[in-house]
This record gives structure tokens, C-alpha cells and sequence, in this order.
């Protein structure tokens, strides 16, 4: 079992090394492999690191980079680098061997056993991943059962993202894919959960999470609330309202580690979007005890202190505003424009 990391350009990645040991913890077994352009800036990476250079693994995206300049300008490249990072993975065929992938995303808290990954990838010829929305995939977590299952996934998006000019982000390229069925969706809604029959423990329900969990749990990027993370974040585009289940800590279906249910589903990935840096989940941890009672309505939520953005430092420009607008369509980005200065105006006088 592979579980591979990628982080590309100089963007600070703010819990990283903490996600790696966590994805060691809850699975000894498992090889730790961050691939990276920047091999110098992640000296204290837990795991092995493989270097990602585009004009050996990629030389095609230089021509999609240039069609898509504003991608690159905007927030570091912070865009560009989230969707080229699908198909840096190709960077870990020299290591990847006959090894199951499962890739997660730098925030991204991963809680799986080689097991239970074996039991749900058999028999899967298609890359998995969680549905953000009726439009949207999200690769928090994405797994591969073999090789070849990976090779073809990833051959696959390249060639939607060649073919299809309205296609710009990591994030709609999976949905398309995922509408087209060239990729398989990962269960992430707790009402239909994946269920495995475990030796030890009998019939075991499991989820994972694409963002709906993780940002109720523990709040949502504070870059969108202000500079201050605050729990509680009912995602509107997931099919579920997260407020509405019981969450717990307990020992895990796979072993004797703890994990986070929500109504008695082990989650699998938990999609920490606010960057915390967090232990294995525990109790009587303070961060992880607070937003237990949080989640489960027992205390009032308190934001935490203001923390500076370090990866959406970058005004967007003028003129890249103008070619995301221009590539949709002018009248249709006027007017989600103005839906949202109206949002932002509404809540403020909340």
C-alpha cells in the first residue's frame, strides 16, 4: 500500500508532515511517498520523496499551461498546481511496483488499513474518488488499485482536459470524468455507506469524505471565514447535512488505533480544509475533544485567533479576472459575481 502525497510549487503546505505520520500511524504497513518539484523545501518530510520534473513526466502540460496563463498568475499558481498534481502521480511508476495507491491530499487526514483497501478496490478498473457535487469531483482521496489502473485513469483525464476547452480545474475535470464514467465515485455520504465484512468485528460500515465531513468537523479554509477557523460549516453542495448525524471517537473496525464514526460509519479520510495540525484522533486531545462537542451540539462553537493567509496571498489581477470571465462567458460571471457581493452584503448585516 502506496500513499503518496503531492505538493507542487513554493506555496507552503501547513500540515503536511503531520498528515504523513497520521497515515503511518493508523497503517504501519504502508510506504509514505511525497512527490514534489521542490525537494529542498520539505527536508522534514516523514516518508520518501520522489521529484516531479514536467518536461519528463508531463511535457504536454506546458502547452495547456500557456492556454491557461490566468491559472499560473493566480494565488502563487496555487490552481494550476492543484490540477497538474493528478498527473504528477505518473511520477510514482518507478516506485509504485505491484503496491495498491491510495494519493490524499496535504490536509487530508488518512485513517486506512491495507485490508479494508483491498476489499474495496477488488475488482475496481477505474480510478476512485469522492463526488463533490452533481458537477464536481474532489480528489481529497483517490485510489488506484494497481498500476494500470492508475496509467489508464490518468490517460484518461488528459485527454478530457485536451478536448475539452471549458475544463480549468482539478476539481471539474474529476467531475466530468466522473459523469462520463471513466472514473468510479467513492461512497462519501454517511446515509450509503460501504459495508465489509471483518473477521473480528463482523459486518463494518465505512465512509469517506470529499470535503461535507472534515469542514463541519473542523471548519473550512480560514481564508473564507476571516482569518479565523471556526467549526461548523454545513457544506450546501453535499447531498447530506453533516449537522445532523452523532459523531464519537472510539477503536477502529480495522485495528486498535482510534477513529472518528459518525453514527457508527468509521470515516476513512477526514478532509481537514481548515489546515489544522493535528495528533491521531483522540478524546482527550484538546482540539479533537472540543470539536467532538462541537459537532454534537454539547457546547457553543468559538473561532479560533486570527491566523495570516500563506497560500491565497496574491490579488488577482485585472487582467485574469477579465480571461476567467471571458472563458465562461462574460454575462454569466457578471452575474455570479454580483451573487456573491450580495451573499457577502447579506451576511454582514446578519
Amino acid at each position: 500500500m502506496l500513499v503518496v502525497f503531492v505538493h507542487l510549487g513554493t506555496n507552503p503546505s501547513p500540515c503536511l508532515n503531520e498528515m504523513a505520520k497520521i497515515a503511518y500511524h493508523h497503517s504501519e504497513s504502508a510506504r509514505v511517498v511525497l512527490i514534489t518539484n521542490e525537494p529542498g523545501l520539505h527536508p522534514y518530510f516523514p516518508g520518501e520523496i520522489v521529484e516531479y520534473i514536467r518536461q519528463i513526466h508531463n511535457p504536454w502540460f506546458d502547452s495547456f499551461a500557456k492556454r491557461r496563463k490566468e491559472l499560473s498568475e493566480i494565488a502563487g499558481g496555487y490552481w494550476s498546481h492543484t490540477l497538474e498534481r493528478l498527473f504528477a502521480l505518473t511520477a510514482v511508476y518507478e516506485v509504485m511496483g505491484e503496491s495498491m495507491l491510495v494519493h490524499v491530499e496535504s490536509d487530508v487526514y488518512l485513517n486506512l488499513e491495507q485490508e479494508t483497501l483491498s476489499e474495496i478496490t477488488r475488482n475496481k478498473s477505474r480510478i476512485l474518488v469522492p463526488r463533490y457535487s452533481s458537477e464536481l469531483g474532489i480528489a481529497s482521496v483517490l485510489l488506484a488499485r494497481d498500476r494500470n489502473v492508475l496509467s489508464d485513469g490518468l490517460n484518461e483525464l488528459k485527454r478530457i482536459l485536451v478536448e475539452d476547452d471549458d475544463l480549468s480545474n482539478d476539481m471539474n475535470l474529476l467531475g466530468a470524468a466522473l459523469n462520463l464514467g471513466v472514473l468510479e465515485e467513492l461512497p462519501s455520504d454517511p446515509n450509503y455507506p460501504i459495508v465489509i465484512e471483518k473477521k473480528a468485528s463482523g459486518s463494518a460500515k465505512f465512509v469517506f469524505d470529499g470535503a461535507a465531513l472534515g469542514q463541519y468537523f473542523f471548519g473550512q479554509d480560514p481564508f473564507h471565514t476571516n482569518g479565523r477557523r471556526i467549526s461548523g460549516h454545513v457544506n450546501p453542495d453535499a447531498k447530506f447535512d453533516s449537522s445532523k448525524f452523532h459523531y464519537e471517537i472510539r477503536k477502529s473496525y480495522q485495528n486498535k488505533q482510534n477513529s472518528l464514526f459518525v453514527n457508527d460509519i468509521e470515516v476513512l479520510n477526514l478532509h481537514v480544509h481548515s489546515k489544522l495540525k493535528l495528533v491521531p484522533a483522540a478524546i482527550k486531545d484538546e482540539i479533537w475533544g472540543r470539536s467532538l462537542k462541537e459537532a454534537n451540539h454539547q457546547i457553543n462553537r468559538k473561532p479560533d485567533d486570527f491566523r495570516p493567509d500563506v497560500i491565497h496571498t496574491q490579488q488577482i489581477s485585472f487582467v485574469n479576472r477579465f480571461r476567467v470571465a471571458r472563458r465562461h462567458g462574460l454575462l454569466i460571471s457578471t452575474f455570479k459575481a454580483l451573487r456573491r457581493r450580495l451573499r457577502k452584503v447579506m451576511k454582514s448585516n446578519e
